[in-house]
């Protein structure tokens, strides 16, 4: 890392990946045979969408869950190609993009249907991916169960231009195991899969899927083909019920500062907009640069707020401001420079002292989610791997970990110009791993499973140059032993010429070199 690049900011954000690994890990041993696909929307919860992913597929998870298409595309332009499922329907012009980049839809209106298989149409290609979502009461998206047959009739009829190849739902109170809702819900939803279906064996043929993290760790009946872990991941329990189960999971994220100002206030003064509090007696007060700006509440000092200052609580005094806040250090010994954790850990005489995410949750009345969500999308720079990096960070703790100077919303346009003159779309289109094909042709792995291995048969066909192969079965293997996939479609988007003949392909369970051909 050059001079110019060290963070010239006193607040940053510091994520473990190792944690995430850890995490992953064990989430899949606790959900074996199920598999774990992460969830990295909201930039990866606030702690970095692409770096989160490549961490999780590292530690075995076998897919990806976002919420917007853009999304998405981050995570195929930074070259990863595991299958990635976008949770809800997106606007109607986004479809283009989601064949583009090789992202599963998600579907449960027939509007949406009509227009992503007229996508797909267009660029001559058969098999987009699909998972239909069923409400099960939740009540946000999703069709209702009693209309679940109507929308399968619509997928059926626009085959083979959308192939179904995941069916799933989402639990509104997993992390409450002694409500029975979650029940309720998983009765609904294998109801539902028989009028889809016909039966429930008839499931093999696709990826069924319920469970969030609170239903991974605490429903095993909810955890099916695989689990979306979206908070576990992270080392965040989803909620007080769940906590218990949680003790094995490392929080990823923390959120440092420095003091950038140390003075003595008197008896009787006050400090911060309103005035709101006044100090008792004499005291230190240090000023923290970091504020609401940064995903600090403004009233986090109204409930109680702390931040650890040399490995000791100091509480927060007077109105969090857009930058700064202040601190009451009582009579200690504190100076400029000194490191001010306001999430995470910092060693102290009395041991190590901890500020969890779930600490300010509570005290502010919200979840762990939306306290790192609102830190992640802000202007704070990170410790996060960064490849072209020459210096790593001094830590003892983080010895794998980059300092990464640049707040992650600036972080695509500087790996862009480093890795390729390109732009971002002609990059990331079909940059898919490919597979030599007798006659000339090429296979492309549309969603395939980064451990698995797959017989596929490429149909022959000369009028079309991108078309879809149908699969078979596949076995997936884990760390914990050969994990019973359902059978599930594995597609692959094939370039057929007129002189090829139909051929069988058997795609490795390593990642093949990235070959990108665009579609003419």
């Amino acid at each position: 890392m050059s001079e110019a690049e060290v963070p010239t900011r006193w607040a940053w954000v510091d994520v473990d990946l190792d944690a995430i690994r850890h995490n992953v890990e064990h989430l899949r041993s606790v959900v074996a045979p199920s598999t774990v696909w992460a969830v990295v929307k909201a930039d990866g919860y606030g702690h970095g969408a692409v770096e989160v992913a490549q961490a999780a597929l590292d530690a075995g998870a076998q897919g990806l869950c976002v919420a917007l298409v853009q999304e998405g595309v981050e995570l195929r332009d930074a070259g990863i190609d595991a299958p990635i499922l976008l949770l809800s329907e997106q606007p109607i012009d986004a479809v283009d993009d989601i064949v583009r980049f090789r992202l599963m839809a998600t579907v449960y209106s027939v509007p949406f249907i009509d227009a992503l298989a007229a996508a797909a149409r267009a660029h001559r290609v058969e098999g987009i991916p699909v998972h239909l979502k069923i409400d099960t009461g939740m009540q946000r998206v999703g069709v209702q169960v009693a209309e679940v047959a109507g929308v399968k009739a619509a997928l059926e009829a626009r085959h083979p231009s959308l192939l179904l190849v995941g069916v799933f739902t989402h639990l509104a109170l997993a992390d409450e195991p002694d409500d029975d809702f979650t029940t309720i819900q998983l009765s609904r939803f294998d109801a539902a899969l028989v009028n889809v279906f016909g039966s429930a064996t008839a499931t093999n043929l696709v990826l069924v899927h319920a469970a969030n993290s609170a239903g991974a760790l605490a429903h095993p009946t909810a955890r099916r083909s695989f689990v979306r872990a979206g908070i576990a991941i992270y080392g965040i329990s989803p909620g007080h019920g769940v906590d218990s189960l949680c003790d094995e999971l490392r929080p990823a994220l923390s959120l440092k500062a420095r003091v950038s100002y140390v003075k003595r206030v008197v008896a009787g003064s006050s400090i911060s907009y309103g005035q709101r509090h006044t100090f008792e007696c004499d005291t230190t007060v240090a000023t923290v640069p970091i504020g609401y700006a940064d995903g600090v509440s403004r009233r986090l000092f109204e409930v109680g707020g702390e931040v650890l200052i040399g490995g000791r609580r100091r509480r927060i005094v007077g109105v969090v401001t857009m930058d700064q806040l202040m601190v009451d250090c009582g009579d200690d010994s504190v100076a400029v420079g000194d490191e001010a954790v306001l999430i995470g850990q910092q060693d102290g005489v009395d041991g190590p002292q901890r500020i969890r995410a779930a600490d300010w949750a509570d005290l502010l009345g919200t979840i762990g989610y939306e306290v790192v969500c609102g830190i992640g999308l802000t202007r704070m720079p990170s410790l996060q791997p960064w490849p072209n990096s020459a210096a790593r960070a001094t830590s003892s703790c983080c010895p794998e970990r980059w300092v990464q100077a640049r707040p992650r919303s600036q972080r695509d346009s500087v790996q862009r110009s480093a890795s390729s003159s390109r732009s971002r779309r002609q990059r990331s289109r079909w940059s898919t791993p490919t597979t030599s094909v007798p006659g000339g042709a090429t296979a492309r792995r549309h969603c395939t499973m980064p451990t698995c291995t797959a017989s596929i048969a490429r149909p022959r066909s000369p009028t079309s140059r991108w078309r879809n192969s149908l699969s078979t079965r596949a076995s997936c293997s884990s760390s914990g032993g050969t994990s019973r996939m359902r059978s599930l479609a594995i597609i692959s988007w094939c370039i057929s010429t007129p002189t090829c003949s139909s051929t069988t392909i058997s795609t490795p369970a390593s990642t093949p070199t990235c070959s990108p051909t665009p579609p003419a």
